[in-house]
């Protein structure tokens, strides 16, 4: 960022919005998001040209550096089935009864639920 630059109320938001998306990727970058908040936030004119604090031109760099060193693509898993040992049932007029290796559950439909078409 060039020093003295100014940016409007648009350029603000834009970067801001940009860096919500970044974030649920990239969780790490959550702590720099504040300031650019603060400073999207600053502006009572649409007209304005404002110049970033200090806490925004000191976390752009670090914003900049995390997402040239995180890594941006995720191998996909394999897409085979896994068997976890799962079986379900589900009754009309009991409920539903789940088993998962050695474990069990069964829930009962509670009192008036009414199952099936109305």
């Amino acid at each position: 960022m060039l020093l003295g630059a100014s940016f409007t109320a648009k350029e603000a938001a834009s970067l801001h919005r940009k860096l919500v998306h970044v974030v649920c990727i990239f969780p790490l970058i959550r702590p720099f998001l504040r300031s650019v908040a603060a400073f999207a936030a600053s502006f009572r004119s649409t007209c304005a040209h404002l110049r970033p604090s200090a806490a925004v031109r000191a976390d752009l760099p670090w914003v900049h550096s995390l997402l040239s060193h995180l890594p941006n693509s995720i191998p996909i898993t394999d897409p085979s089935p896994v068997d976890i040992g799962w079986w379900g049932d589900a009754s009309m007029l009991f409920g539903i009864g789940v088993i998962v290796q050695k474990h069990w559950a069964v829930w009962h439909w509670a009192a008036g639920f009414k199952v099936g078409p109305k």
